[in-house]
């Protein structure tokens, strides 16, 4: 409960804050291997799809959710991370480049990704973007992780929004090193 709490809080936190925000229909969020072009797994897909779209997992661990009060399993891909629960992708934790991110059209990201910089004309300013999402410059900790700057992509399934988000992390060099989805 009490993480359950934080998160809450900490989302809200990010949003008050101006961490970039949006919105993302899941049904067009995929991973892909690194190698591969295609064939990902969607949330909420099976084990069984996962595996076969992202090969054996390096190995499989069990966790206990207070919050759900369920055990959820955990597959581990170097070290990335992919939850199921009832044998359904409810989250991830990518932590480096063995699995890609693709959206819709959007070229497919990955951790080691940079953040794109575009000065004013006055140089007085530098924006940064991340695909075409504007990032906010706002240094923080999240999943005890400090961060330089952060986007939170709040998460849709068709016309309904969802109460889970997609967190991408960027260090202090810019460049992306963390994407989660949380609930």
């Amino acid at each position: 409960m009490k993480q359950l709490l934080f998160l809450i809080l900490f989302s809200v936190t990010l949003a008050s804050a101006g961490f970039g925000q949006t919105e993302l229909d899941i049904r067009q969020l995929v991973l892909i291997k690194s190698n591969q072009r295609s064939a990902g797994v969607h949330l909420g897909e099976s084990a069984a799809k996962c595996m076969r779209a992202l090969g054996q997992p390096e190995g499989i661990s069990d966790y206990y959710s207070e919050i759900d009060d369920d055990t959820l399993d955990v597959f581990h891909y170097g070290k990335n991370t992919l939850t199921f629960q009832h044998n359904r992708l409810v989250n991830w934790n990518l932590r480096d480049d063995k699995i890609r991110v693709k959206y819709a059209n959007e070229p497919m990201f990955k951790i080691g990704d940079p953040l794109a910089s575009q000065t004013s004309s006055s140089g007085a300013q530098t924006n940064y973007k991340f695909l075409h999402f504007d990032v906010t410059r706002k240094a923080g900790i999240s999943q005890n992780m400090h961060f330089e700057s952060a986007l939170i992509i709040w998460l849709k399934d068709g016309p309904v929004s969802l109460d889970n988000h997609m967190e991408l992390l960027f260090d202090s060099e810019n460049k992306l090193f963390a994407i989660s989805i949380l609930d």
